[in-house]
């Protein structure tokens, strides 16, 4: 018995693959109902073999594609999200300093700066691995995107109201990347506030000269001044524990935080009182911050952070703690824990290495050393899982599931999640940017 020719192969193929937009390989009708309609059908044919891998290869794809989710979004690759160690940036920090405020985030080297027309030059260099008393199992963790979806104006409209400025907003200015506006003088003799907007990440910052005491001179040379009066707090003119609450609360409520995902800490010393409103987590704080402070006479002299709240993007798979340490060598899975969250230890002085000779040759001048640093292996002895702040390339701020691990030379975070969830840049992407790249205000 003949049977019957193949009709409508090439539909039946498409009608099996979820993704027949993707087109399918032509096929020649006629030559599979020839095929299929003679008398040798039992024995092997190579046309019919190759065909029916085409459509199982293509059916293949298509099932692999539907697999693989797109990305939520794309690792900057300004380095921006970088958290270099303390140790990594050879630098002392200040109080309150987080680690990659005061490194140079887009290498994995000592950071890199300049002073008084010298450059400071990195002589140790860290390659890290993960301790095996690091847990080896893995887990999952939810992803938010830190989004302000309301009306900028209006926000600044009641920053401005909150500082008792009576301006009218003026338009700094715009272009296709982001927008700013001002209320107060434009060359900030007075309290000013401002607000800049761009693509998934909206700030403000307040400014008071007011509040800023200036010091008379007690010593000069030719130079200039060498040493200044010294003027400590007036702690009778210092607002109270109460009021600055209730202040950093109602920054945040303009911000669009929520009235209960924050909690408000202060530092009080001989040079004024500091507060920081800072999101939270899971009851975890994360580098999201309203910062103020108040000067010597007790005026606010400065405010600021980000508008937004945290929108959940879906609960993802996370690579053990194990896993993730090999990333502490890769900036690019660097990210941003809470300041609060690190140990800096005590470092060495940077050594300091001139940008130019100080006197010239002509043909007996030797080529200068190649400069080599050490390297040195640092082992990470633990870690702990703690949601971490990254930026996007467009600059929006995602939270995500994250490592703080701990070692001799102080603390490093990365990124915990399983490959594919977000893309990263390519390692020769990395932009070298501000020091002052940390915890988003």
């Amino acid at each position: 018995m003949k049977k019957k020719p193949v009709e409508n192969l090439e539909q039946r193929i498409k009608a099996a693959d979820p993704l027949n937009h993707l087109g399918t390989p032509e096929l020649d009708i006629s030559l599979a109902s020839r095929i299929s309609s003679s008398k040798s059908h039992k024995r092997f044919n190579p046309v019919i073999a190759v065909a029916g891998l085409a459509a199982a290869g293509l059916l293949a794809f298509s099932i692999g594609s539907a697999q693989q989710p797109k990305p939520l979004f794309s690792i900057g690759s300004s380095a921006s999200n970088s958290t270099k160690t303390a140790a990594q940036a050879n630098t002392k920090l200040q109080p309150g300093q987080s680690a990659n405020e005061a490194s140079s985030p887009a290498t994995g080297d000592a950071a890199q700066g300049f002073a008084a027309g010298k450059m400071m030059m990195p002589y140790v260099s860290y390659q890290y691995f993960g301790s095996e008393k690091l847990s080896q199992t893995g887990s999952t963790g939810s992803v938010y995107q830190f989004a302000y979806d309301g009306n900028p104006k209006s926000a600044l409209e009641d920053f401005a109201k909150f500082f008792g400025l009576t301006d009218s907003i003026e338009l700094q200015f715009s272009d296709e990347f982001s927008t700013s506006y001002l209320v107060g003088p434009k060359d900030y003799t007075s309290a000013t506030v401002s607000l800049y907007t761009s693509p998934g990440n909206t700030g403000w910052n307040f400014n008071n000269p007011d509040g800023y005491v200036q010091p008379d001179c007690i010593e000069k040379d030719e130079f200039g001044c060498t040493r200044w009066e010294e003027i400590k707090a007036d702690p009778a003119k210092m607002p109270s524990a109460e009021e600055v609450t209730k202040k950093l609360s109602t920054l945040a409520k303009i911000a669009g935080w929520g009235p209960s995902n924050f909690k408000i800490s202060q530092t009080r010393n001989e040079w004024g009182v500091s507060a920081a409103a800072t999101l939270q987590l899971d009851g975890k704080p994360i580098a999201i911050e309203i910062y103020a402070s108040w000067g010597q006479n007790g005026v606010l002299n400065y405010a600021g952070g980000q508008l937004g709240q945290l929108i959940k993007k879906g609960s993802f798979e996370t690579v053990s703690a194990k896993a993730a340490s090999v990333r502490a060598n890769d900036w690019r899975w660097s990210a941003s824990a809470h300041h609060s969250l690190y140990n800096y230890p005590e470092l060495a002085q940077p050594m300091l290495l001139k940008t130019s000779p100080e006197v010239s040759c002509e043909s007996d001048c030797q080529p200068a050393e190649e400069f080599k640093p050490e390297v040195k292996n640092v082992e990470l002895t633990s870690a702990r899982a703690t949601p971490v702040v990254v930026y996007s390339q467009t600059g929006s701020i995602w939270v995500v599931p994250g490592y703080l691990y701990e070692s001799e030379v102080g603390s490093i975070a990365v990124i915990a999640l399983i490959e594919g969830v977000i893309e990263l840049p390519k390692e020769s992407e990395a932009e070298v940017m501000p020091l002052d790249a940390g915890v988003a205000r």
